[in-house]
């Protein structure tokens, strides 16, 4: 396996290469936060691997539930469907625009 740092490994997977999931997912999440800004009280951000170079990404946030106790909740705010071209632009469905 090649050894690449993480700035230039592409963020497009190809198929009959091996490729670090973890690098692009990283920075998927990057990207989208930039993009997207952070909700109050952000929790975190994920990126799910689906197939070839689709991911989902969701954007959590973390409240305080309403029962008899004091127990979080979390919610997903945002989800977009991101695919990633083979120069490492990243398209999602919807549109990721600056809310918060």
């Amino acid at each position: 396996m090649k050894k690449t740092s993480k700035r230039s490994q592409p963020m497009h997977q190809h198929v009959d290469e091996p490729v670090d999931l973890s690098v692009i997912q990283e920075a998927i999440k990057t990207k989208t936060v930039k993009k997207l800004g952070k909700p109050p009280s952000f929790f975190k951000v994920d990126a799910h691997h689906l197939w070839d170079n689709k991911w989902r990404v969701n954007v959590w946030v973390k409240g305080i539930g309403t029962g008899e106790g004091v127990v979080p909740s979390y919610q997903i705010t945002d989800s977009f469907f991101v695919e990633v071209s083979k120069d490492n632009r990243m398209t999602s469905s919807p549109r990721i625009v600056k809310k918060y």
